[in-house]
């Protein structure tokens, strides 16, 4: 068998059981039909040997092949599974044979190796040797010949995969992959013991499907095999540690990435896949013509999601940090995405009083996420402005501090009056039960001294002291379990002081009311209502609220994020009354100001509360733990629960209205 037997018999088999006429043939191969008879005879001997020539009929007008669908992949696995003893490759094919064998081998391949695996003369190997060392010139690789070891082949890893993808092109690998045991192809079988594509295949076949089905992604069926074929290349490559280092101007790819990225998830059992790969597979999508006019449901949950952690992989890199394993980042992300989103298709312009503080000190980090905003831009098809772009990283960089909050080790001195064997046994039963840096043990005279030459957290001493630069803790020099305990809060109180002080940024003057009683005129205004929001979801409802106390400076993003959280954790537990919700976080999650902020929604909003959904209105406050706000919040509530108060609230039609009812009915309550 050759290639012009094969293919005729190819053409004979894929006719179905109808005649292909031997006028077709010669036209086909360009021939006289004594050439298609001789290239007949071929065939019929390697039927014989296959035990399969009754399954075909010739006569002079034509051919036909009459078996079953079984006879069918029965001859197709023969032809597949032949050696080049068998399939005389000819001397376009051989140059193909020899690249592959040297970029699935990891060791030098002889002359002597290329004759048995090619079943030819030295001779012969030779001259496929110089065809091919002209090709690989083509692809910027080059031979390197060893006399006692052999022949290898030289370059970087993306100019190999496309010599491989060009070798499959070659031998038409890639276009009867989506045949597979009905292919007819002597060079499949050969792929898949080369770079073991089976081993893949079901996983890259699943991972298209799940985004095919989650995406609602059309694509034809032959970029399906397309892909397929690809996906399966790249994890052998991967797999057999060689890795492409690929780069490109990022933006012109941001739609593949996002594609790329969810593909390979697929193969990665722990962390996220490599950014090259990803960028690689990106690149070949393009090729693929698979875009972002293949996806018809594009801005679903979901896609948010693709799209969100994307950022987060770029902006783990400059950070340090690992975002993308942060479940709560992501939430808070998609669900301000979305509602941003919204925002800008409704043109309506956020105006972020906190814009210029978040400038002056976040610089750094501001300009670096404008410089990745690229991603959100061109995968939602929207532009935004400096605005938008602070508010986004107002939750990176919360994520940074409740990193640091969350790995805080406190730098403890260790002072002791009665010597430093009991300060050393002192340091050593803290250091036994709490996860502390102690970096000094001293005496008392000499605390002062340590503390202003160190970064102290806190001082812990076995008799009381005054230290002007640090906190300090008295202990018994052998600690009993209250002591432990007064020293782990002390801890928790370090950690809530960093992780607060996130993204507080200028906090206002605000003069405390009275502690006898809070009037609700002083927490509420036309300012903190606002009417006929759109949103989508309960994440939203709640953003919606929470910005209004946000941008008066009422609340750190901090307490917007704790809000989502709660009820993440907790269920609709803020779903007071029918159609109403009371959002809120602890004071200690971000609160800088009382406040109290409105948002009526256009459409009523599922928060998943067994009998008071759908909401309409959603409420947010936040106020310091103090009796006298307490007892606010109580009354407020139970003016809520009112049975006229939501059907009246449905009827206002400016915040005055809003403001004036809420006024009077909680002064009625």
């Amino acid at each position: 068998m050759d290639l012009q037997t094969t293919e005729m018999l190819k053409k004979i088999v894929r006719n179905g059981n109808e005649y292909i006429s031997t006028e077709t043939l010669m036209d086909f191969f360009s021939v006289s039909d004594r050439t298609v008879f001789n290239y007949w005879k071929k065939i019929c001997r390697f039927l014989q040997d296959i035990d399969a020539e009754q399954l075909f009929s010739c006569d002079k007008k034509g051919f036909v092949f009459t078996g079953t669908e079984q006879d069918l992949i029965a001859v197709a696995q023969a032809v597949s599974s032949m050696n080049f003893y068998d399939y005389h490759l000819n001397c376009e094919e051989r140059p193909w044979i020899i690249f592959l064998y040297l970029c699935a081998e990891s060791s030098p391949v002889t002359i002597e190796n290329f004759e048995n695996i090619l079943c030819v003369s030295r001779t012969t190997v030779i001259t496929a040797l110089r065809a091919a060392r002209s090709l690989a010139e083509e692809y910027h690789l080059s031979f390197h010949e060893n006399t006692h070891y052999g022949i290898s082949l030289e370059g970087n890893e993306f100019e190999r995969r496309e010599l491989i993808l060009k070798a499959a092109e070659a031998l038409h690998v890639r276009d009867s992959w989506y045949l597979k045991e009905r292919s007819l192809n002597p060079f499949t079988t050969l792929f898949e013991e080369l770079f073991h594509l089976n081993k893949y295949e079901q996983v890259a076949r699943s991972s298209i499907h799940s985004l095919k089905t989650s995406l609602d992604l059309h694509i034809s069926d032959s970029k399906f095999y397309n892909l397929t074929f690809l996906l399966c290349l790249i994890m052998s490559r991967i797999n057999s540690v060689h890795s492409v280092f690929f780069d490109y101007h990022q933006e012109e790819y941001v739609q593949h990435e996002l594609l790329a990225d969810t593909l390979l998830q697929a193969f990665q059992k722990e962390g996220a896949p490599d950014g090259y790969e990803i960028r690689y597979l990106a690149y070949k999508l393009k090729e693929l013509h698979i875009t972002e006019h293949d996806i018809s449901n594009k801005y679903s949950e979901l896609y948010i999601n693709m799209v969100v952690k994307h950022l987060l992989q770029r902006l783990e890199f400059h950070y340090k940090t690992p975002f993308t394993s942060d479940t709560m980042l992501s939430g808070y992300l998609c669900a301000h995405i979305l509602a941003c989103y919204r925002r800008v298709m409704e043109k309506e312009r956020l105006c972020n009083p906190l814009l210029e503080d978040i400038k002056k000190e976040y610089s750094d980090d501001f300009y670096l996420l404008k410089n990745h905003i690229y991603i959100l831009e061109n995968s939602l098809n929207i532009s935004l402005n400096d605005d938008e772009i602070a508010y986004i990283l107002m939750h990176i960089l919360a994520a940074v501090e409740r990193k640091k909050a969350s790995s805080y080790i406190p730098n403890i001195v260790v002072a002791c009056n009665t010597g430093m064997a009991t300060g050393s046994l002192l340091a050593a039963l803290i250091q036994k039960r709490l996860n502390v840096h102690i970096i000094a043990i001293c005496q008392i005279q000499n605390l002062e001294e340590i503390v202003s030459s160190n970064d102290v957290d806190l001082v812990v001493s076995t008799i009381p002291t005054t230290c002007s630069s640090a906190k300090a803790l008295v202990l018994n020099a052998i600690p009993t379990e209250k002591d432990f305990h007064n020293l782990h809060s002390a801890i928790l109180s370090l950690q809530e002081n960093i992780q607060g002080a996130a993204l507080s940024l200028s906090r206002p003057e605000v003069k405390e009311p009275p502690k006898e009683f809070i009037s609700l005129e002083q927490l509420i205004d036309t300012h903190s209502i606002l009417l006929d929001k759109e949103a989508s979801s309960w994440k939203e409802a709640i953003i919606a609220a929470g910005e209004l106390l946000l941008w008066k400076r009422c609340i750190t993003v901090n307490y917007l994020n704790s809000m989502l959280d709660l009820v993440s954790q907790y269920g609709p537990y803020i779903v007071l009354t029918k159609g109403i919700a009371l959002a809120h976080a602890a004071p200690t999650d971000g609160h800088l100001a009382p406040g109290f902020s409105m948002v009526r929604f256009k459409n009523p909003v599922i928060f998943d509360h067994e009998y008071h959904d759908p909401v309409s209105i959603v409420f947010s406050f936040t106020v310091p733990n103090v009796p006298a706000y307490t007892y606010t919040i109580l009354e407020f509530m139970h003016m809520l629960r009112a049975p006229s108060f939501l059907k009246e609230m449905m009827r206002v039609k400016t915040p005055q209205e809003a403001l004036d009812y809420i006024l009077s009915s909680f002064h009625m309550s």
